[in-house]
């Protein structure tokens, strides 16, 4: 009887030692999902960053074109500038809503060739004497960090 007893003791404390088990990887799992969605949060909240950074991009540009001297070859490069700075924010926000890997980063492509281009169309306007160089650096600089930003993001969606 007495070891009967030792039996049944020793099944109740495995049972309790289970139920511990069972509660700690619950704890777990919802400590990973708290995880998850905080780094849900922070990847949405840097893609909004990065949608409005581009469009701000675009708007500058814009206002760039707008006071352009409106003779031939200014209007040409301003034009091939709108074009490129503008497409960088529009396929930016068109990677957000990518079905998958591969068409984000096929959409991230086109926003670092796009954003590349907008570098070498400020360049030209700098080096023709259009715009002189220290009324273009911050923008040439914003640009030359997105450039940077979207190439490292495409770098690693690649990988993935």
């Amino acid at each position: 009887m007495k070891r009967r007893l030792q039996v049944i003791e020793v099944i109740e404390v495995i049972e309790v030692i289970e139920v511990i088990e069972v509660i700690e990887v619950i704890e777990v799992i919802e400590v990973i999902e708290v995880i998850e969605m905080a780094l849900n949060d922070k990847q949405l909240e840097f893609r909004e960053g990065l949608k409005l950074r581009t469009k701000q991009f675009a708007l500058r540009v814009i206002k760039l074109f707008q006071s352009l001297p409106k003779y031939g070859e200014a209007q040409v490069i301003g034009k091939q500038l709108l074009r490129s700075a503008t497409s960088v924010a529009a396929n930016y926000r068109a990677s957000c809503r990518a079905r998958s890997s591969n068409e984000f980063v096929s959409k991230i492509s086109i926003v670092v060739e796009e954003a590349d281009e907008s570098l070498f169309w400020m360049e030209l306007l700098m080096e023709s004497n259009i715009i002189k160089p220290e009324k273009l650096s911050l923008l040439y600089q914003e640009n030359e960090e997105i450039v940077k930003i979207m190439a490292h993001m495409r770098k690693i969606y690649k990988n993935k």
